[in-house]
């Protein structure tokens, strides 16, 4: 014969046998907060850390990328890294790009190039707003020498179409004291500007 407990008596059942498992007097309303010291077994710390929310994850959209604290590729695989990348980027194979590039970014030593091309390819193809801006703005706050004249024409343009005026105007600034400015090319943009 079975017996067929109530909603009730089913509560009841279940308050009893968690008061008599833990063995101390704790109330049995269901909102009641656990107690916590020596006498409950259980410390204030352990209690705490299961009622934390869980982290954080960044928004790539929202959120600029972590400080830099991982280490830089060495030389030969960042360069097998670039390698690889440059003709995916002028291919616009926009996930295989951000595979490789994403691999020498925000590192330490900064790669210019590294991250002119990751913010070519997310200001270009109109991704992670937040990360693109973030990239474009640290490789036009100095001249990188990694970073070619053509890549910084391209992310002033971009810059340009995507509002980013102060950034476009520090990339032709970078352009004009290398003397690489394109006399056709910068009144046009001045313009924009």
């Amino acid at each position: 014969m079975f017996m067929r407990l109530t909603a009730v008596a089913g509560v009841g059942w279940l308050a009893a046998v968690s008061a008599a498992g833990c063995g101390a007097e704790r109330s049995h309303l269901p909102d009641a907060a656990p107690e916590s010291g020596p006498e409950s077994g259980m410390d204030a710390p352990a209690l705490a850390a299961d009622d934390r929310a869980p982290p954080h994850e960044l928004d790539p959209d929202t959120d600029p990328p972590p400080p830099r604290d991982e280490p830089q590729l060495a030389d030969a695989e960042l360069e097998t890294v670039l390698a690889n990348a440059r003709p995916l980027v002028v291919s616009h194979d926009v996930s295989a790009a951000l595979l490789q590039l994403n691999r020498c970014a925000n590192k330490l030593p900064q790669s210019g190039e590294c991250e002119a091309l990751l913010a070519i390819v997310l200001l270009e193809h109109r991704l992670h707003r937040a990360h693109a801006h973030y990239y474009l703005a640290e490789v036009v706050a100095k001249d990188h020498p990694d970073v070619t004249s053509e890549q910084l024409r391209q992310l002033a343009r971009l810059a340009t179409s995507r509002g980013r005026f102060a950034e476009a105007d520090k990339a032709l600034a970078i352009l004009e004291a290398r003397g690489d400015a394109d006399d056709e090319e910068l009144p046009g943009l001045a313009r924009l500007l």
